[in-house]
């Protein structure tokens, strides 16, 4: 997740550069966030949960955290819960429709 260029969890982003305008609870919303996706992208989704749980607790607008919690639940079955994110995240665009997975 690259702070860097996404201003949006900071208050200041005159400066161009969001990193240096981070509060210490963004910071740590950020590192909750960053060690969910590691956690999620080896698999191990029960250890991803509590991080961004915490991080969406410190950044519950973040999209990046919503987009990881919303990968988490969908890779645990938790498809509705997923959908329900997806719902209450105001920068994502939600389209009902009909998903269709195929086996690979």
């Amino acid at each position: 997740m690259n702070m860097s260029s996404d201003c949006e969890e900071t208050s200041d982003c005159s400066t161009g550069n969001a990193r240096d305008s981070l509060k210490p609870e963004e910071a740590r919303g950020a590192l909750f966030a960053n060690l969910a996706a590691l956690f999620a992208t080896q698999g191990h989704y029960d250890q991803a949960r509590p991080f961004i749980q915490h991080a969406l607790t410190l950044l519950p607008s973040n999209v990046q955290a919503t987009i990881t919690a919303v990968y988490i639940d969908l890779m645990v079955g938790r498809s509705q819960d997923a959908v329900a994110r997806l719902k209450q995240c105001t920068r994502v665009s939600f389209v009902p429709g009909r998903l269709e997975v195929r086996a690979a």
